[in-house]
C-alpha cells in the first residue's frame, strides 16, 4: 500500500518538477543502512540517495527541501509486552529507567526536523 502511494506521489511530483524526483532514504544505523541498500539494489531504483546522517539534524541541513517526508520513527519495544510478557523483563534490564522518556524524546525530536525539512504544502507521515 505505502509502495503503491509512493509511486503515486512520485508520478504527481514528476509532472510538476519535469520528470524527474529523487528519493532521499536516510537510515543512521550502519546494518539497518546496509540491508536498506542491497534493497534499493535489488528492487533495480536509480533515483535513491542513501544517507546515514542523524535524522534529527535533517530539517536544519535540508529545510524546506522536501515534498514529501516519511518518518518510520524507532519506538519503545512496549507493544512486543504483549506477545510475550517476558519482553519486558528484557526491556527494563537493558535499559536505564530514563529510556522511556530518552525514546520520546528522540520521536519529538524527528518529528521536528521532518516537519522542518518539509515544503509547505508537503506531506509528512509518521510512522
Amino acid at each position: 500500500q505505502l509502495g503503491a502511494w509512493l509511486m503515486d506521489f512520485d508520478n504527481n511530483v514528476a509532472g510538476i518538477h519535469g520528470g524527474s524526483s529523487v528519493l532521499v532514504a536516510n537510515e543512521v544505523n550502519p546494518k539497518r543502512a546496509d540491508v536498506l541498500r542491497a534493497n534499493v539494489l535489488r528492487a533495480g531504483l536509480s533515483n535513491v540517495l542513501l544517507t546515514r546522517l542523524n535524522g534529527s539534524k535533517l530539517g536544519a541541513l535540508a529545510p524546506e527541501a522536501f515534498d514529501a517526508v516519511l518518518v518510520d520513527a524507532p519506538c519503545s519495544g512496549e507493544g512486543n509486552v504483549r506477545k510475550d510478557p517476558s519482553a519486558f523483563d528484557r526491556w527494563h534490564a537493558r535499559h536505564d529507567p530514563g529510556q522511556l522518556g530518552s525514546r520520546t524524546q528522540l520521536q519529538r525530536d524527528l518529528l521536528e526536523s521532518a516537519w522542518q525539512a518539509l515544503r509547505p504544502g508537503g506531506c509528512l507521515v509518521y510512522s
